[in-house]
């Protein structure tokens, strides 16, 4: 069984990488970086499709700035506290805040405590999975 935390890295969809293969490693910021701007590009990809410009150019924007250096203000995120059948509220809670330690770190958004106060709402279904028979 995962613990908590586990979950709340499967659920924002963390990925290690190794440094294998010619040359150094990236530095954890680089490899942090990197994953930002390709949460960043798949999300306006998204936008895109879905007939919503505006937010996907609000996107290209913020990617212009995580290549650069910069840590782009301005995309503000709320995220409810995540439920899972079987878990303790004590355990929702811990999921929910390395959640939103992780969102804060290693992407550019910034998250809110209010959902009218948010550009983007983060929404997590956590399917527990089936044991024994198939």
């Amino acid at each position: 069984m995962k613990t908590p935390i586990g979950w709340a890295l499967v659920a924002i969809g963390i990925v290690a990488t190794s440094g294998r293969g010619a040359g150094p490693s990236p530095s954890p910021s680089e490899v942090s970086r990197q994953g930002a701007v390709a949460r960043l590009e798949a999300e306006a990809r998204y936008f895109e499709k879905a007939g919503k410009p505006r937010s996907a150019a609000l996107l290209r924007q913020k990617i212009e700035a995580v290549q650069a250096g910069a840590r782009p203000a301005g995309v503000r995120i709320y995220v409810p506290i995540i439920r899972v059948e079987g878990m303790s509220k004590a355990e929702a809670l811990l999921l929910t805040e390395v959640t939103i330690k992780a969102i804060e770190s290693d992407t550019a958004y910034k998250v809110v405590g209010s959902p009218d106060d948010a550009d983007f709402l983060f929404e997590a279904k956590i399917t527990p999975k089936a044991r024994g028979g198939r």
